[in-house]
């Protein structure tokens, strides 16, 4: 982990923070921007009290409240997606995401890594040169875009790379132009 203060952590808006120093339970490891509590003790924590019958019963009671009232589930349901349909929390996904990404490098390294594999092992042999460079122009494309407009386009595959259950390739004709918001509400899917 990379050394950080916690006033740091404040500035760049983290959750976690990591001095290398001990906690009293002898841990090393990161350490709560809001109590400045070890992650660690937290996570031992959480493990007791989700152990403990009280915990259970609670459990037990809500998702006995969810199978008996049928409405209660789909309107809390419905809530939550209304939410996850916000500006406001697609802002604070990617400012979490962004920051996630700046102190993992090496794991999004690895994704990065693997989405290309990827898209090296869905794309066919026979493509032709005209096909590489229409992949090439679609890609200028969505760069040219979101230059112009202000408002960030991504290239997708109409069928997934790494789908469920079916898998695209990468050829023009499954290619297509997204907004950045669209493209991430398709997520991995696509319709038919």
């Amino acid at each position: 982990m990379i050394l950080i203060t916690r006033q740091e952590a404040i500035e760049q808006n983290l959750k976690y923070y990591f001095t290398g120093i001990m906690c009293p339970k002898n841990h090393i490891s990161k350490r709560l921007v809001s109590n400045s509590g070890c992650y660690e003790c937290r996570k031992e924590a959480n493990t007791r009290r989700k152990k403990t019958e009280k915990y259970k019963k609670m459990m037990r009671d809500a998702a006995r409240k969810r199978r008996e009232n049928k409405e209660f589930a789909s309107l809390e349901q419905e809530k939550q997606k209304k939410y996850r349909n916000t500006d406001k929390y697609r802002l604070s996904v990617r400012k979490y995401n962004n920051n996630y990404k700046k102190n993992n490098r090496d794991k999004y390294n690895v994704y990065d890594a693997n989405r290309e594999a990827a898209k090296k092992n869905r794309t066919p042999l026979w493509l032709s040169e005209q096909d590489k460079r229409e992949i090439k122009l679609i890609y200028k494309i969505a760069a040219r875009v979101s230059k112009e407009t202000g408002i960030d386009h991504h290239v997708d595959h109409e069928i997934p790379l790494q789908g469920e259950f079916v898998s695209g390739l990468h050829v023009p004709d499954n290619l297509q132009l997204l907004t950045a918001k669209e493209n991430m509400i398709k997520n991995n899917g696509f319709s038919i």
